[in-house]
């Protein structure tokens, strides 16, 4: 994610990143595909957060599974428009503005990619007045257990 700190930087975004501290937890994972996952979310944030804004992400390991949230500030999005973000072809902007309109694709795409690697992807209302989401995985079962 180092790499697109200065993407960050350059579209007046704040971004923090809280790494896990134990880097021998591993998921299964196709390290492309969780890249593409990564910079949908990015770009998302980088689309559609209020400048100067925050960008938070953390990773965070809990008993059996790894979760990655990104938090970003304002604007926040309602309850019901949340629950469609992932939905093909939704768009939250509905204006035909290429710097901000999407195509409708990106979080749909990463749904699949989180659901192909067995893990979970939801949105909420982030602690900075934006927009949280949360992806779980499960973490690789050693041959001890």
């Amino acid at each position: 994610m180092s790499l697109h700190q200065d993407e960050f930087k350059d579209e007046g975004l704040e971004f923090n990143l809280q790494p896990l501290k134990n880097r021998e937890d591993i998921i299964y994972a196709d390290e492309r595909r969780i890249g593409q996952l990564l910079i949908n979310i990015m770009q998302n944030s980088i689309r559609y957060t209020d400048k100067p804004g925050k960008v938070l992400w953390k990773v965070i390991k809990d008993n059996d599974k790894v979760t990655l949230s990104m938090s970003d500030s304002s604007p926040g999005l309602s309850e019901k428009k949340l629950k469609l973000i992932f939905d093909r072809l939704y768009r939250v902007d509905v204006s035909r503005n290429p710097k901000t309109g999407g195509t409708g694709l990106g979080l749909s795409i990463s749904k699949s990619i989180v659901e192909a690697h067995d893990g979970q992807i939801w949105a909420k209302t982030s602690k900075l007045n934006g927009v949280e989401i949360i992806v779980e995985f499960p973490l690789l079962k050693s041959k001890l257990d």
